[in-house]
């Protein structure tokens, strides 16, 4: 194991990390729960910049020895350096979705999806990038997932909403709006469109009373 672990550490000062990964990961096939192997896979995935794959080798080494402060310093350094990372990828795909680059942000959501997993903010996000690309039923997929994920986070049905009555859909829209007073009875938005749309109607008196609420 020692020889492999010494060669692995070589390839990383050389900066051939690929092959210093095909080094540890031989050693870690036999020896699964080598601590040494653990750190220096982790080691060698922070070198990298992939933090999030050293937080979780870091995460093993300290099962096997809690008493290895060097792999809870890494451990720690790597979470910060991960957190960093993320926050401005999601600044950038804001950025680019902010400034109608959909097809870039779409990219920089999607795969950000894929590292980090399924969650109502990520949907949310690509339901308003599926909106700036004009494509409604994934609009609605998208707000309807990050709903269900959030389901006292009435913001994805107001998207929705608005967006309806943007392509002359009102009438669909109440629904969500009805959907969002079910939420929050007060919420001045959903009343003012359900006004609004009651009085294009000719339903001025139930108008007048959504208006009252707001």
């Amino acid at each position: 194991e020692n020889p492999y672990i010494a060669k692995s550490e070589l390839l990383v000062n050389m900066g051939e990390y690929d092959k210093a990964c095909e080094v540890i990961e031989n050693v870690l096939e036999r020896y699964p729960d080598s601590e040494r192997a653990n750190f220096q896979m982790g080691k060698t995935c922070m070198a990298q910049g992939e933090y999030g794959m050293a937080v979780s080798y870091f995460d093993k080494v300290v099962g096997v020895n809690p008493d290895n402060n060097e792999a809870h310093s890494c451990k720690k350094t790597s979470l910060h350096q991960y957190v960093i990372r993320e926050n401005n990828i999601l600044k950038k795909a804001l950025s680019l979705l902010d400034n109608a680059m959909y097809g870039e942000a779409l990219r920089h959501f999607e795969n950000m999806m894929a590292s980090r997993g399924e969650s109502a903010e990520l949907y949310y996000y690509l339901g308003r990038v599926y909106r700036g690309m004009g494509d409604t039923a994934r609009m609605i997929e998208c707000m309807q997932k990050s709903f269900h994920m959030a389901p006292y986070s009435v913001t994805p049905y107001v998207e929705i909403g608005e967006y309806l009555i943007e392509q002359g859909r009102e009438k669909d829209a109440i629904e969500y709006f009805e959907r969002v007073l079910d939420i929050e009875p007060h919420n001045r938005t959903a009343h003012i469109r359900i006004g609004e749309f009651l009085q294009s109607v000719g339903l001025s008196a139930q108008a007048e009373e959504h208006y009252n609420m707001v």
